[in-house]
């Protein structure tokens, strides 16, 4: 495990394929004080902690994503 900021500067997530799976992860991508858990396998055998405090983290998502609609924006009624 590595301290933050020490092997990357940030990390781009490009192309994610839906709100839900960010939303799904939020906890991680927030970057909290604390280690989490990746990679999991229904085995439990491949998974990895990772500690992302201090990191920045940039997501893209389509505006086609199938759940665009979580994000839209709403016009004011004038």
């Amino acid at each position: 495990m590595s301290v933050p900021g020490e092997e990357h500067d940030g990390i781009v997530l490009d192309n994610v394929n839906s709100w839900g799976q960010l939303l799904a992860w939020r906890a991680v991508l927030q970057a909290r004080n604390t280690l989490s858990k990746g990679g999991q396998s229904a085995t439990n055998i491949y998974s990895y902690a990772q500690y992302l405090y201090g990191v920045a983290i940039v997501a893209t998502v389509d505006t086609d994503a199938p759940d665009y609609y979580l994000v839209e924006e709403i016009k004011a009624i004038e």
